[in-house]
């Protein structure tokens, strides 16, 4: 038999290591969010944004869009469709 492989349910654990992540005794950490820090920190997003939205918009409206219509070409492989039909 194959019987050296198995481990007896007296030594099998399903416990997790104790380490402090895996236990939950991981001290938290509670931001202090004063205004000025708040204020602070939206101003310089938006130093940094506002720009860069105004720049991708104008981008974008410098954009030329190509538009091609497909109805007028010549149906050259007419066994190329999917035909289907309706009863009523």
């Amino acid at each position: 038999d194959d019987d050296d492989s198995v481990v007896p349910l007296s030594a099998q654990t399903r416990r997790p290591l104790d380490t402090a992540l895996r236990q939950q005794r991981v001290d938290a950490w509670y931001p202090i969010l004063d205004p000025w820090w708040v204020i602070g920190t939206f101003v310089v997003l938006g130093v940094i944004f506002v720009p860069l939205g105004f720049k991708m918009k104008s981008l974008s409206d410098n954009t030329v869009e190509i538009v091609e219509m497909y109805d007028s070409y010549d149906n050259s492989h007419p066994n190329c469709g999917i035909n289907t039909t309706a009863n009523a």
